[in-house]
């Protein structure tokens, strides 16, 4: 699971993608989609306490595009 708090924190306190991605175990991609889907939703550091990693992905996951589907015929 993504996390998104930590992320959120760790870019606010000035670290590189690339430092936050090696820290909370995930891919330059990823991290890059949650500061980018965050800036989207007007979500910042600092979060209240009942803003969870749960409820970021549901917000996330409304926000997020849908892929096309390439037609295959």
């Amino acid at each position: 699971m993504v996390d998104y708090r930590e992320i959120l924190r760790l870019d606010n306190l000035g670290y590189t993608k690339k430092d936050i991605a090696s820290s909370v175990h995930s891919s330059r991609n990823t991290v890059s989609e949650v500061l980018t889907l965050a800036g989207n939703l007007h979500v910042c550091w600092p979060l209240d306490d009942d803003v969870t990693n749960q409820s970021l992905e549901k917000q996330s996951t409304a926000w997020k595009p849908v892929q096309p589907v390439k037609n295959l015929t």
